[in-house]
């Protein structure tokens, strides 16, 4: 162990382009990004030890604002410390990003070009804040205008009716490109999916209670997937991996209106062995993570055990992906017992909103 005590001497300031800063009475202001100007991030740049750089955003205006220390010896005493422990290693962090849902397209959609290419550069370019893992769902959710799959209309096992919807190349595809463009190609995906077609519940709702998928549309579950990627791929849209569906929770909640498959442990276990696991194994896309849960800390970490308990189940999956809405009532020590329980298998947070509980404000603008 490494005890440090040190003094931190700020050396200088970088700011780039500035914030044009707005203010909306909320104790704060927000960044001004519209079709001629947008603030930038200013890059990192090597330097030698005893020095660092360090990058703050703050109520009294910095905005990723970049500046110089150093560390120096003292006497000192402290009553803080750091303790370094480098041989201790945890999990390779993939990337940060967000989401190309819908409603980021229809938001993208209500800009003209140049101010749309400016926020894109902010989020995705070498000198924005660099995103480099974003999600994709597969269909219709809760941030689109309308309900919607791959292949409405009759009962279809074979998906011969499959078609990507107007959604993907008006909301999704375009961005997606203008993304990659932005990151030279080194933008990881993923994808989400909410519901099935309706043919293939239970209930034959994209929403509601107990809308189970039904056992004999298991394998045309798993080959929605495949037609979905070859459908982004024809677009030059690979991915890096997929999760086996969106809170499945939701589909056990009274009055739910958000669209969503029910997975008990066992029936999800059943299913990636059976059938996921082993179509997307077989296929092109052999080499995509598969993550499964996508859902809260709630089901941390008795729903991994169950679902994993099957060895061949647990072979297929890689990671597990948690969502964030009720952290502030569960012990971030479920994610360590999840690691500890599983430590081959790696945990991503994959979703996070505010203002979705009714005592929220949907947005605070510059709080």
């Amino acid at each position: 162990m490494l005890l440090v005590s040190a003094l931190v001497v700020l050396i200088g300031h970088s700011l780039a382009q500035e914030c044009q800063k707005r203010d909306y009475g909320n104790d704060g202001h927000v960044c001004v990004c519209n079709s001629t100007y947008c603030d930038t991030v200013p890059p990192p740049s090597r330097v030698e030890p005893p020095s660092y750089l360090i990058y703050t955003s703050n109520k009294a205006g910095l905005r990723f604002a970049k500046s110089e220390g150093r560390f120096i010896e003292s006497n000192e005493i402290s009553d803080k410390t750091i303790q370094i422990h480098p041989n201790e290693k945890y999990q390779e962090i993939f990337g940060w990003g967000g989401a190309f849902t819908d409603s980021t397209g229809v938001n993208l959609n209500s800009l003209d070009e140049p101010a749309q290419d400016n926020l894109l550069r902010a989020y995705f370019s070498n000198d924005g804040i660099e995103y480099s893992l974003c999600r994709v769902p597969i269909g219709g959710t809760d941030f689109s205008e309308r309900g919607y799959s791959y292949d409405d209309g009759d009962e279809d096992p074979k998906l011969e009716n499959f078609q990507l919807a107007p959604e993907d190349f008006k909301l999704k595809i375009p961005f997606i490109k203008k993304a990659q463009n932005l990151t030279w190609g080194n933008l990881r995906f993923f994808a989400s999916v909410w519901t099935a077609p309706k043919w293939m519940k239970t209930n034959r709702e994209y929403n509601g209670m107990w809308g189970f998928l039904r056992y004999e549309m298991y394998q045309s579950w798993a080959d929605y997937f495949v037609k979905f990627f070859d459908k982004y791929s024809e677009q030059g849209i690979q991915f890096w991996g997929l999760v086996t569906g969106n809170e499945p929770s939701l589909a056990m909640v009274p009055f739910t209106k958000i669209n969503s498959v029910a997975w008990t442990p066992a029936m999800l276990s059943t299913w990636v062995r059976d059938n996921l696991g082993p179509t997307i194994r077989n296929s092109s896309y052999s080499k995509i993570k598969i993550m499964m849960l996508d859902d809260q800390r709630l089901f941390l970490p008795w729903y991994p055990k169950l679902v994993l308990n099957d060895e061949t189940t647990h072979m297929y999956v890689d990671g597990i992906a948690v969502h964030w809405y009720y952290d502030f009532l569960l012990s971030p020590r479920l994610l360590t017992e999840t690691h500890d329980s599983f430590p081959d298998k790696f945990l991503l947070a994959t979703e996070a909103c505010h203002g979705d509980k009714p005592f929220q404000k949907h947005v605070d603008l510059g709080l």
